[in-house]
């Protein structure tokens, strides 16, 4: 079927429809009839029976359908007043068609908002909502296809009105055809009211439409390109001419963007309910601020305002080149102080304040924010990019890279600039007098052998033996560290290994700190840039800290393994700190955190063990000696097993960190020990028959603790809990005369006089030679 004959099939059903309407109605008085079949309904008696009901039901049915043909014969006529729109076809729609131009736009959708108005009055008058009707489907159909080409026409004199090029050019004419801009929206606007499709944002969403034209618009200013504003009393616009892409000529060209919106906002004041255009210099205004919030922080032009502000204070002879910098910088000034007012007046800004006079009255503070934002965002994408595997290769253990860590000289005169050796061990020390980070470490309890006690200037990896408080009782040492005027490395120096990923966040930094040297080549010596550097500086640790973030939120989605990711962020931290000699040394908290969160992690199976078991074996009140015996070998089993996936989680990653494996170990361990010996030393009573299998129970803990790695189990006897549970178990196997002997052969060094006295009166209750014993050893105590 040819469009014509389409076309022309529409015609031939509105025609039957309306002459099948008139014949339905054409041999009656309807008024007439209407009165004739009310009284005889009204004068019927009800002693008729089923046939005068079948009547009445039969005659209020005719009144029924004779008032539903009134109704069609109104909306027939509506339909004859949408006659225009069946002349066109939205398959070819078109501004240059004389036919849709023929088309009254406004009346068109009154009558059409008319007749939807009228057909569902009809169908909830007559209770029609569930039932099918075929007229009824058909003008429903009817109406879809007219809401179509109403919308096909409101495109089409959006383009009269707004009309934008190729070559991204735009022209905003206000009337066209008697009809203003302001009138035709509020048409569109009665056109969604009636549909009940929502409101004018959905139909145009002038916000995306503008702000869309708007970023090409910039682009296409940075790649030479500037505005030229033509504005009358009907119609403003914007075309492009070439030029040299300086700020000058991109600063003027954004002023001409704003004068557009101002003028194109202007000619629409709508002080209706509905506003299309509300928002639209607010969200435009957005865009307009980053880019140039990207001009005036670029390298090409922020250097220049920096300078220009650092010579405010005092007038100087300048060469003929410095003159010609500081007039282009004062230009900039000038012109961002126009666009700054301009952005700061109603509808552009909410509070009356403009960005940029923000970041031109702290330039220096707002160009490092700004160069902070941008590298956090280079951490994010790098963090997505772990995400998406492209780093994959990178946690092979092939590809792993392998470092020594020394011992090394410390850093000193942190306000220095010049680059010192790049150890693994600088960023560690220097600060640690006043470093509050590592406050909060687990103590791990190697005993120190004056023989081999360690350098206090050994502050790298080797520190986390002293800051773990390996010293006999167990108390952090406070002394301050000694600095050292040689590095002396290590015989047995431990290895740790790191990703590639750390390059690509030390090149993050690297270029984040490039440009305060760039600065730097430009100013002149004389001039007071440190505030300035220090700002720079504070930057490393808010990058460091949002990379660690980032990664810490979820570490299992990043990194294989949670001591990968350790050594990686540690290595940032010290390779920053020695390079740039800043302190950041408050940063190894977050590293100790990584440390806490995975030994809380490997030591709660084996201390919810013993919790589990301590009303058994570790708390008074228990009498039944047979479960004693019973649930050992149990308790045994489950230690033994707890401490076997230990193993198998740390040793196999002993390579990636020997000295912190063998610290997150050690920890497990003494968090056991000390779960057992606290409850122990609380006992009031302890049984004979209780003896004998708490003596067996800690001598296999011991025993489980110790199946490791020989690099961990050399440490183990060295502990301060691993010793002093050992003596508890002595005590608990042992009679009072051998008691005795070991303490005075110091073999119970490790137990205080309250805890050794509380468990001698809790093993022997009843010994008449307890109190002499007590009484000896409070004597020795109390002697030294």
């Amino acid at each position: 079927m040819t469009d014509f004959d389409h076309s022309q099939s529409n015609a031939d059903r509105q025609a039957e429809l309306l002459a099948n309407s008139k014949a339905y109605i054409a041999n009656y008085d309807r008024d007439s009839l209407y009165r004739e079949l009310s009284k005889d309904i009204q004068t019927k008696s009800p002693q008729d029976g089923s046939n005068l009901k079948d009547e009445q039901s039969r005659d209020e049915e005719y009144i029924r359908q004779l008032e539903i043909c009134n109704r069609l014969w109104h909306l027939g006529g509506l339909i004859n007043e949408l006659q225009p729109l069946e002349s066109v076809d939205s398959t070819s729609s078109s501004s240059s068609d004389e036919a849709w131009k023929s088309i009254d736009f406004k009346a068109s959708v009154q009558s059409l908002a008319r007749l939807r108005l009228k057909l569902s009055d009809v169908v909830e008058s007559f209770h029609l909502r569930d039932q099918y009707i075929r007229i009824f489907e058909e003008l429903g159909n009817r109406i879809d296809e007219y809401d179509q080409k109403i919308l096909d026409l409101v495109h089409l004199h959006l383009e009269e009105y707004l009309e934008f090029g190729e070559d991204l050019s735009v022209k905003y004419q206000d009337k066209r055809d008697d009809m203003t801009f302001s009138q035709f929206l509020k048409s569109c606007h009665e056109l969604t009211v009636s549909s009940g499709s929502g409101d004018l944002a959905g139909l145009f969403n002038f916000n995306r439409l503008f702000n869309d034209w708007i970023t090409e618009v910039l682009s296409k200013l940075d790649s030479g390109y500037r505005t030229v504003l033509d504005v009358t009393e009907q119609s403003v616009g914007i075309t492009f001419s070439k030029c040299t892409p300086e700020f000058q000529s991109f600063a003027s060209s954004v002023e001409d963007l704003i004068t557009f919106f101002n003028s194109f906002i202007e000619f629409n004041r709508i002080q209706e309910e509905y506003n299309p255009f509300q928002n639209l210099q607010a969200i435009v205004g957005k865009t307009l601020l980053k880019s140039l919030r990207g001009k005036i922080f670029s390298e090409k032009y922020v250097y220049s305002l920096i300078l220009e502000r650092l010579g405010t204070e005092d007038q100087q002879e300048t060469t003929s080149d410095e003159t010609a910098t500081t007039v282009s910088s004062a230009g900039i000034t000038k012109q961002l102080d126009v666009l700054s007012k301009s952005l700061a007046k109603e509808g552009w800004s909410r509070d009356g304040i403009c960005d940029i006079e923000f970041w031109m009255d702290d330039l220096a503070s707002a160009w490092v924010t700004d160069l902070i934002g941008r590298s956090m965002d280079e951490l994010k994408e790098m963090a997505m990019d772990i995400l998406s595997g492209k780093y994959a290769e990178s946690f092979k253990v092939s590809n792993l890279v392998i470092e020594e860590s020394k011992e090394s000289k410390p850093v000193k005169d942190i306000g220095k600039t010049e680059q010192q050796p790049d150890n693994w061990n600088n960023a560690w020390e220097s600060d640690d007098d006043d470093d509050n980070a590592w406050a909060g470490e687990t103590k791990l309890d190697l005993e120190e052998n004056g023989d081999d006690k360690k350098d206090d200037d050994d502050d790298d990896w080797e520190a986390w033996n002293e800051e773990e408080n390996w010293d006999a009782d167990d108390k952090v040492k406070a002394s301050p560290r000694k600095s050292s005027k040689t590095s002396v490395i290590s015989p047995q120096s431990l290895t740790y290994q790191h990703t590639a990923i750390t390059d690509a966040i030390l090149k993050t930094l690297d270029e984040y700190y490039g440009h305060l040297l760039g600065l730097q080549k430009q100013v002149d010596k004389s001039k007071d840039t440190q505030d300035i550097i220090e700002q720079f500086r504070g930057g490393f640790k808010t990058l460091i800290t949002c990379y660690f973030m980032m990664i810490n939120a979820d570490v299992s989605r990043f990194y294989p393994s949670m001591i990968l990711f350790y050594n990686d962020f540690n290595k940032v931290i010290q390779d920053t700190a020695v390079k740039y000699q800043v302190d950041i040394s408050s940063l190894f908290s977050m590293s100790y955190s990584i440390v806490t969160s995975l030994t809380a992690e490997l030591s709660k199976g084996p201390t919810d063990i013993v919790k589990f078991y301590s009303p058994v074996f570790f708390e008074d009140g228990y009498s039944d000696s047979t479960q004693l015996l019973v649930q050992l070998p149990e308790f045994v089993d489950r230690m033994r097993s707890e401490f076997d996936k230990l193993n198998d989680k740390l040793v196999s990653e002993i390579d990636l960190n020997q000295k912190l494996v063998t610290s997150i170990y050690l920890a497990t361990s003494r968090d056991v020990y000390e779960q057992i010996f606290q409850r122990l030393l609380l006992r009031q009573e302890i049984g004979s028959d209780e003896c004998d299998v708490l003596g067996e129970l800690i001598g296999s803990v011991l025993e489980i603790t110790q199946s490791s790695s020989p690099v961990i189990v050399a440490n183990i006897p060295k502990m301060q809990s691993f010793n002093k549970l050992e003596q508890i178990r002595k005590v608990v196997v042992s009679n009072l005369k051998t008691i005795l002997q070991d303490f005075y052969d110091a073999k119970l060094f490790e137990l205080e006089t309250p805890e050794l006295i509380g468990l001698i009166n809790a093993l022997f209750v009843d010994s008449p030679k307890r109190r002499d014993v007590i009484d000896q050893i409070v004597s020795v105590r109390e002697s030294k």
